[in-house]
C-alpha cells in the first residue's frame, strides 16, 4: 500500500502512559497553509512545525497536543492532559498527566471527516 508523505498516523509511545492510548489511530494531514488533526477535525494555521492542537476534546477529556518531527517513528511529540486550558478553568485539582508519540508515514482520512474538517474550518 502506498503511503502519502503528507499524511501522518499518530501512536502514543511505549512508555508513556496508558491513557495516551487514546491518541491512537489519530491523523496529522499537512496542507499547503496549515497542519490539521483528524479523527477530532482540528486546525492549526501554521505551515512548519512544530504545532500545537491546544484544548482539544477527545473522550471527555482536554489535551494538548504538540507535534514537533514528521515523520518520526521515535519522537513525533508530546502530549499533555487535561490541556493546558481545562487545567487552569475546571480542573486545578487534576493532576495532569503527559507523554509522548510516534508518528508514521500514511493512513487514511475517512470522507466523512475529510467533509466535515473542510466545513468546520479551525
Amino acid at each position: 500500500m502506498p503511503t502519502n508523505p503528507e499524511k501522518w498516523t499518530i501512536f502514543n509511545k511505549n512508555g508513556s502512559p496508558a491513557i495516551g492510548d487514546d491518541l491512537d489511530g489519530l491523523l496529522i494531514k499537512k496542507t499547503n497553509t496549515s497542519y490539521e488533526l483528524y479523527g477530532i477535525l482540528k486546525k492549526v494555521a501554521k505551515n512548519s512545525l512544530p504545532v500545537t492542537f491546544s484544548h482539544v476534546l477527545i473522550g471527555g477529556v482536554t489535551w494538548d497536543i504538540t507535534v514537533d518531527s514528521l515523520p518520526n517513528s521515535t519522537d513525533a511529540g508530546s502530549w499533555v492532559t487535561p490541556s493546558a486550558a481545562a487545567l487552569n478553568a475546571k480542573h486545578k485539582d487534576v493532576p495532569p498527566q503527559s507523554g509522548e508519540f510516534t508518528a508514521q508515514s500514511g493512513g487514511e482520512i475517512a470522507p466523512a471527516e475529510k467533509a466535515a474538517s473542510s466545513a468546520k474550518g479551525s
